[in-house]
């Protein structure tokens, strides 16, 4: 029992499953090397060969890994940083005299997943049905020992009410208003009655503050958000509008609404436009497929459509979610009602 229980707790370590870096190697040279820093901060080496591989491949770091040691040859071991191709590269190296030895770099191996310190994370940890049961669900921490995210990608909005002022949100949000109106906002959270709180909920899921200490925690939470609050849209084609200012002026790398799209058969033609140069730009638009049987899209035939104009209708790139539950069933059924939340 002991031999099996090990196997599945180290099943990820077995020999010939190792990862390497692709941006660095070490190599052993016949003797030491004089590096120096020459025009435009370019690496120079009184090896004209290896001068040659620096700019091909973008080799921006020779040091020596163990410039301590007093055997001959660990000081002539050196760690090489770079952006090009590792294969091309290293097939290139074997072609220097000068080159005794190369091996690629391991990957650092985690031994367990990464846990924020956030207070309903921790709950979530106790009991992985309560609090923040979703993120278990979709295994964000082990997403989260690949990426938390990034300062630099931008993630768009396009919702109803948002607390600006929640301790988890306040420093996630760029600018501190609606840019499209430059207008600011601000909705307190309500006991969800009116559905003022949608948004805030929506904001928390994606990119709230996490490991800080605070009581929620998110999927790529060191993503920053965009706000576009439907309290200013007065007309249905006012969300691509908002859509296509996200992508185009404030370079939004993600875009989603999950609120005010329109339910109608024809195809609108500038819609269609809009949404082909958002998405031709790069942003990713990300919507869910409705919030279910009351709120289906369907035509006078009885058949569900998708929401315009963020549609799949428009463009086959435009990515459309469903939900799941706890255990993963996607419809749910209180007291005879069917309440089916499709986000």
């Amino acid at each position: 029992m002991l031999i099996i229980v090990t196997l599945l707790v180290e099943g990820n370590n077995t020999f010939g499953q190792e990862e390497f870096m692709t941006d660095v190697l070490r190599v052993e040279l016949a003797d030491k090397i004089e590096v120096t820093l020459g025009e435009n901060k370019v690496l120079v080496t009184d090896d004209e060969k290896l001068n040659g591989m620096i700019l091909k491949y973008g080799i921006y770091e020779i040091i020596q890994v163990f410039p301590y040691s007093k055997i001959e040859k660990l000081q002539r071991v050196y760690r090489i940083r770079f952006t090009g191709n590792i294969d091309n590269l290293i097939e290139d190296l074997k072609k220097v005299e000068r080159v005794r030895h190369i091996e690629k770099c391991y990957r650092v191996q985690q031994n367990g997943l990464y846990d924020p310190s956030d207070h309903m994370w921790s709950l979530t940890i106790q009991n992985p049905n309560e609090w923040l049961w979703h993120l278990k669900k979709i295994q964000a921490d082990k997403a989260w020992d690949i990426t938390k995210g990034d300062r630099r990608v931008k993630v768009a909005l396009i919702d109803n009410g948002f607390d600006l002022n929640h301790p988890d949100l306040k420093n996630k949000v760029t600018p501190r208003y609606d840019p499209y109106v430059s207008k600011e906002f601000f909705v307190p959270c309500s006991n969800g009655s009116d559905g003022i709180d949608h948004g805030t909920a929506v904001a928390s899921f994606i990119a709230a503050e996490t490991d800080g200490g605070g009581q929620l925690a998110a999927i790529g939470f060191n993503c920053m958000m965009i706000w576009y609050s439907t309290q200013f849209i007065n007309y249905g084609n006012e969300y691509i509008e908002r859509a296509h200012h996200a992508a185009m002026v404030m370079h939004a790398d993600v875009l989603t609404t999950s609120v005010g799209m329109l339910c109608r058969p024809e195809i609108n033609e500038y819609d269609k436009l809009a949404l082909k140069e958002i998405l031709d730009k790069g942003t990713i638009v990300v919507v869910p497929a409705g919030n279910g049987p009351s709120n289906q899209c369907t035509s006078i035939d009885g058949r569900v459509q998708s929401w315009k104009p963020l549609s799949p209708d428009y463009d086959e790139r435009v990515i459309v979610v469903s939900s799941t539950g706890i255990d993963d069933k996607h419809q749910y059924v209180d007291g005879g009602v069917d309440k089916t939340h499709s986000h």
